[in-house]
């Protein structure tokens, strides 16, 4: 599978985005055994998030500077048209760190962290054995960050209605 994604933001645009990836079917008993999963999200000239996994690479998967195990990753993140001042990309990033499991004193904590690897980015990454802890995170922080940038509630679009 190969997952795509390739955006340009005009000066004063901004955007969340999101991306939840799950290798295999952990509840059906169905790991990732073949094939590869390509990914790549690219703000061209600004930001560019990339990753190639197959199977038989047990580094990638399992080792401490790959997945550790996990077969799910996440990524959330802000893109703006125009550099975010300081206090408020500092604010944006101080307030995920407060909704990290760890931080939240979570029993069962996913490994996540932020990060703003320039002014006009900020990226939330997180490992799951599943999807559903990740998403539960990305919820939350997708809502603070709604309401932080624009004031705006967080209202759930009815497709996540469980």
């Amino acid at each position: 599978a190969e997952n795509r994604l390739e955006l340009d933001l005009a000066p004063g645009a901004e955007m969340i985005g999101w991306d939840v990836t799950a290798l295999g079917l952990p509840h059906a008993h169905k790991p990732f055994l073949a094939g590869h999963f390509q990914q790549h999200i690219e703000w061209p000239g600004v930001w560019l998030e990339g990753a190639r996994v197959a199977p038989e690479d047990g580094r990638r998967l399992d080792g401490p500077l790959g997945l550790a195990g996990h077969r799910c990753m996440a990524s959330l993140f802000i893109l703006s048209g125009t550099p975010l001042a300081r206090a408020r990309r500092e604010r944006l990033v101080e307030l995920t760190r407060e909704l990290l499991p760890d931080a939240a004193g979570e029993t069962d904590a996913i490994p996540a962290g932020v990060t703003s690897p320039q002014p006009q980015v900020i990226v939330l990454r997180a490992l799951a054995p599943v999807v559903e802890p990740a998403f539960g995170l990305l919820r939350r922080v997708w809502s603070a960050w709604r309401q932080e940038l624009w004031q705006m509630s967080a209202d759930s679009p009815r497709i996540w209605s469980t």
